[in-house]
């Protein structure tokens, strides 16, 4: 039986037996010590049910909570009880419920803290590499084109597609952005999305990363949704239309400088191969347009990132949620006669928020992130699907002192605990950005009334740290908030998933993936086994040898 099922039977019974919790007055139970031995007696029950999965994973779903800490989760939680009318404290997310847990060690080539970039070619290409490179040897020099595309390397994605499985991702960043560009990308430097990126001849001796993206070589992936948009159309096209961009940057309608229309590219792509396809750049036509028979959707939603959730009302864009994204991707994937997909989903804007120093805003996308995560769980099938849920690094963000239960988690504390300098402080902050509070003199970055000579001289409430915008407060002044070099957490469910426990190299990641679906150099080792997948079915070592034997008696 499935461990969700068995979940949240548990949940039944503990309320039955012990009532409701959801209230912000701790309930006289949880003085009650048979309280406690009663959830901890149905953990061990529920450990003791759990039997591994040595089955071939059809499909493979991993998700990217890009810049999420485990103190991110935390309190992503509180807030998701919170909003439930609970304290928070005591909510689960939904991969939280899976069995496997495990941690990896996110140091690349040349730092302690790593980037996305290099991170994600750990995870989907199986290689340490150095910062701002990506799909790449480590033997490259940072920047420099020259000689990068021998050091290519090949992704999780391009093996699974090699295996006949269709392939896709979906990501709230840029489609060329870090994570996303080392499945189907290799470059010297991750910032060379566009041509118009690339700012010398050299530079421009290597193919930007959004035209590899339509690349003939990358036209069997079934499934790309994000933003970027600019950076595959021609400057020409973009006339003097501008909007400010999700970073705060004035994005033009169209960056390329080559005058290519690259989605015009990959449409061009799809006729030639007398494939299906859709292009879609908004919410309405991505549910309208892709159909039962559907085989090929480039969704580009939004010429920049995509817009952070908390910003969207009154927005001019018709952008998909996560969810919609996720919800529609596994409509074409699922479409494959039994042959299984892969599919990467990435939170990114949670990083983004975190980086321009808006715990409120990152933990709104990890929510959203949540709820996407659902919608696979609801849509597979535990047997024959690997879910992966993993970040691909940390970030310098706490839950700090000691608030009292129930404290909402983006406001102030509400306990004894005074400050030094007498005024309240947050739950939340950042180890380093731009919320720093500190005396600097005469810096127009920080030159705000709340800080004189070291002192916040205006006293924090909960109704302003619960702004969208707000600051949350940081101890070092750095113009973005940080990444962090600490373990992070990985959460598995499905076929081969107990091979993910403990603490392990973040490279790791890749050879689960391609053990699970027979790729890359595994797959010798599981026709050896009989481990295939044929149709929609596993085929069995047992049930592998019988059919050899026929085989052979038929050939005979």
């Amino acid at each position: 039986m499935k461990f969700s099922l068995y979940f949240a039977l548990s949940c039944v019974i503990l309320y039955t037996l012990f009532g409701n919790s959801l209230s912000c007055e701790v309930s006289e139970k949880e003085y009650d010590p048979a309280y406690w031995k009663g959830i901890n007696k149905l953990g061990i029950q529920l450990a003791l049910t759990e039997k591994p999965n040595n089955g071939v994973a059809k499909n493979v779903v991993v998700f990217v909570a890009d810049g999420t800490s485990i103190s991110t989760w935390t309190a992503t939680r509180i807030l998701k009880g919170q909003r439930k009318g609970g304290c928070g404290e005591d909510e689960t997310l939904r991969f939280e419920r899976f069995a496997n847990v495990g941690l990896l060690k996110t140091y690349c080539i040349d730092r302690m803290v790593t980037d996305s970039a290099a991170s994600a070619c750990a995870m989907f290409n199986g290689v340490k590499t150095k910062y701002n490179t990506l799909g790449i040897n480590p033997k490259v020099v940072k920047g420099q084109c020259a000689g990068s595309e021998a050091l290519a390397t090949t992704s999780i994605l391009q093996h699974a597609a090699n295996t006949g499985r269709r392939t896709g991702f979906v990501t709230t960043a840029r489609v060329t952005h870090a994570t996303p560009a080392n499945l189907y990308a290799y470059s010297a430097y991750r910032a060379w999305e566009g041509d118009n990126d690339q700012k010398s001849a050299a530079d421009k001796a290597c193919p930007d990363i959004a035209k590899q993206l339509v690349d003939k070589k990358n036209c069997h992936i079934n499934v790309m949704m994000g933003g970027g948009r600019a950076r595959f159309l021609p400057k020409e096209d973009g006339r003097r239309r501008k909007r400010e961009g999700t970073d705060g940057n004035e994005i033009p309608k169209a960056l390329r400088e080559d005058g290519v229309n690259l989605i015009e590219e990959w449409k061009s792509c799809m006729e030639d191969n007398d494939k299906k396809f859709v292009y879609t750049s908004d919410n309405t036509t991505l549910y309208d347009d892709i159909k039962d028979d559907t085989e090929h959707v480039l969704g580009l939603f939004n010429r920049d990132h995509m817009t952070f959730i908390l910003d969207r009302p009154g927005d001019e864009e018709d952008e998909p949620m996560l969810t919609d994204m996720v919800k529609q991707a596994l409509k074409v994937l699922k479409r494959n006669d039994g042959k299984g997909f892969f599919l990467l989903v990435e939170g990114a804007r949670i990083d983004q928020a975190h980086h321009n120093g808006h715990a409120n805003k990152a933990l709104e996308e990890a929510l959203e992130f949540d709820k996407a995560v659902g919608e696979v769980l609801a849509s597979t099938d535990e047997k024959e699907t690997l879910v992966i849920i993993v970040s691909d690094h940390s970030f310098a963000f706490d839950l700090v002192g000691y608030p009292l239960r129930g404290t909402p988690i983006g406001g102030v504390h509400n306990t004894d605990k005074e400050t030094v300098d007498g005024n309240p402080w947050t739950v939340l902050a950042y180890g380093a950005g731009p919320g720093y509070r500190g005396y600097i003199p005469d810096d127009p970055k920080f030159g705000d009334s709340k800080y004189k000579d070291g002192y916040r001289v205006t006293p924090l409430t909960t109704a302003e740290s619960q702004k969208k915008d707000f600051l949350a407060p940081a101890a070092i002044p750095t113009k973005y908030g940080q990444h962090d070099g600490e373990d992070v957490a990985v959460y598995a469910q499905g076929p081969m998933a107990h091979l993910l426990n403990g603490v392990k190299e973040q490279t790791y990641l890749y050879a689960v993936m391609s053990y699970a679906m027979c790729a890359d150099e595994f797959r010798d080792q599981c026709l050896a086994e009989g481990q295939l997948i044929s149709g929609s079915a596993v085929v069995s070592p047992v049930a592998g040898f019988i059919v050899v034997i026929i085989s052979a008696l038929f050939l005979y």
